[in-house]
């Protein structure tokens, strides 16, 4: 599997630089974390998606970790509402090519 930390494109750390070809990849991974108080997975994880899609490499898709920082804002905790937006999105279809998705049991 190969798994870039996370996805920027155009950034120096763009992950199109470094894929070692279809040849040498089984499954496409990426790491996802809200990065922001404003992100969420749809943002972070939909610009990845078009670009390493299972469309445009043919592998299948990953999410190896995926998070909110574990912290509050206006004494609400960010992780479980990210989480459950990542579930919600999962369960609406909206990425269709992503077939695992590995995600922390939401604090409470």
């Amino acid at each position: 599997m190969w798994n870039p930390g996370h996805y920027t494109y155009g950034n120096p750390d763009d992950p199109h630089d470094y894929y070692p070809g279809n040849a040498y990849v089984d499954w496409i991974g990426i790491d996802t974390y809200q990065r922001s108080q404003n992100a969420t997975f749809t943002s972070d994880f939909g610009e990845f998606y078009p670009d390493f899609s299972a469309s445009q490499c043919g592998k299948p898709l990953m999410v190896g970790e995926s998070a909110s920082a574990i912290e509050s804002v206006y004494n609400a905790e960010l992780q479980p509402a990210y989480l459950n937006a990542i579930v919600a999105d999962l369960k609406s279809n909206l990425y269709p090519l992503l077939k695992v998705a590995f995600l922390p049991a939401p604090t409470l």
